[in-house]
């Protein structure tokens, strides 16, 4: 598993910058345990969503954190609102927010995914928060999974989980729209394009 911790933290550097010493080493945890129970051979391998061939998951998780980061410096810099914004929170959030895609799609066989069964039981982000919590991590962590996605049926509960959640739909939804998809925020809302 030594392969996860150094992919991730090559990936993500901010890990090595987390002031919490012991949460950065449960967000490593918390990929290195879901991995071993996913049908994925390499965290580099797994595809962002199923219909969409090309962006990673690695590659996703690395945009949302690097939004999430450029809208903290718009707060502080262009709003000029010093707001409190815990920085580990935000990084380890960003980081395990879709961990729980390794479990919930499963490799095609031909360099993409399809949904694993037990992605028609939980909702997305279950697994990410489920993980999360049993490496101890505080509940505003916690939260910030199971609220990241459009689906869910709670509010983030602190800033960070408002930042993350925006920063993962500008992501996730304009490249679902870059590949003719239906964008999940619009989705939700029940604005569908018919013709798909």
């Amino acid at each position: 598993m030594e392969k996860v911790e150094n992919d991730l933290r090559a990936v993500f550097p901010e890990l090595d910058t987390m002031q919490d010493r012991n949460l950065a080493a449960a967000v490593v945890s918390v990929w290195q345990r879901v991995l071993e129970k996913s049908d994925w051979q390499d965290i580099r391998e797994v595809s962002f969503s199923p219909g969409v061939t090309g962006p990673t998951l690695v590659g996703h998780t690395r945009a949302v954190l690097d939004h999430a980061l450029a809208i903290v410096h718009s707060l502080r810099q262009v709003h000029k609102r010093d707001v409190p914004v815990d920085g580990d929170r935000l990084v380890a959030g960003c980081i395990l927010h879709d961990v729980d895609k390794l479990l919930i799609l499963a490799p095609d066989g031909q360099g993409g995914c399809v949904l694993a069964e037990n992605a028609r039981q939980y909702q997305h982000g279950f697994y990410s928060a489920y993980y999360a919590e049993q490496e101890g991590m505080p509940p505003e962590i916690v939260n910030m999974l199971q609220a990241h996605t459009s689906y869910s049926r709670i509010m983030p509960s602190t800033l960070e989980g408002v930042i993350l959640y925006y920063a993962d739909m500008a992501d996730a939804d304009v490249l679902k729209y870059t590949y003719g998809k239906t964008p999940s925020v619009l989705k939700a809302i029940g604005k569908v394009d018919r013709s798909q």
